[in-house]
């Protein structure tokens, strides 16, 4: 499981995350399998920010992924995300995120270099840079990814390399 955000008035809360007690208990609902995509949806219904992995996993957000074509190695991918019904709050964290999409690329993994709390509406996706990281990386390309009824869709196309750390 992706390390989360977290925010707490707790003195005993690790550093650099930010959770509220209702995002807490929903990732650890998710975690334990106490909680289903349903229930996450439900939140974001009632206005409950969550993680942006929990709202691709609920089937409530599409991304669209940008590599530049003079960034070789795929370090930078240009996010645009968009909410897929109803505006929404998410929570984009430092820690590394795994997003689950369609084989043959089976995943994305990125870190925020900054924790932010984005509010999401049809007329603003939000626009954010973020670093891929691992060694399988897509190293260009243009494509869109969410999920539909608990299935990663893919739609573009990208090129997927072994790129060895610097």
């Amino acid at each position: 499981m992706t390390a989360m955000l977290f925010a707490s008035s707790s003195t005993n809360a690790p550093r650099g995350r930010i959770c509220t007690p209702v995002a807490a208990a929903v990732v650890a609902f998710l975690a334990m399998g106490l909680a289903t995509p349903a229930t996450v949806a439900l939140s974001a219904a009632q206005g409950t920010p969550m993680t942006l992995k929990a709202a691709y996993d609920s089937g409530l957000v599409m991304i669209s992924v940008e590599i530049a074509a003079q960034d070789k190695r795929g370090d930078r991918l240009l996010l645009t995300i968009e909410p897929s019904d109803k505006p929404l709050t998410i929570i984009v964290p430092t820690e590394t995120t795994t997003l689950t999409i369609e084989k043959p690329f089976d995943v994305l993994n990125f870190r925020a270099p900054a924790a932010q709390k984005i509010a999401l509406t049809a007329e603003a996706p939000a626009r954010l840079v973020v670093n891929q990281v691992g060694e399988r990386r897509f190293v260009s390309g243009k494509f869109q990814i969410a999920m539909d009824e608990g299935k990663p869709q893919f739609v573009g196309s990208a090129t997927v390399d072994v790129v060895k750390p610097q």
